[in-house]
């Protein structure tokens, strides 16, 4: 098992995706949306702000997806 250094705390590999999927789960909830087309597929989306891009490019490596600029907005979007 793989151990993580997180301040004065040691992490399991296990641990440290908790906190990941913790952290993304409150990400999504303040600034995304899941949506279901007419055809039932699925998507999300996270819209933030162009000084937030890192954060979404960590979401893009880890399940795939897009990060482009949204048109007239100093903004980024997932997908």
């Amino acid at each position: 098992m793989s151990v993580f250094q997180f301040g004065n705390k040691k992490l399991s590999v296990e641990d440290k995706e908790k906190r990941f999927s913790q952290w993304l789960a409150g990400f999504i909830d303040g600034d995304g949306c899941f949506l279901v087309s007419k055809r039932g597929y699925t998507s999300l989306e996270i819209t933030r702000s162009s000084k937030d891009e890192e954060m979404l490019h960590k979401i893009k490596n880890k399940y795939g997806g897009s990060v482009k600029a949204r048109a007239g907005m100093k903004a980024l979007r997932y997908r």
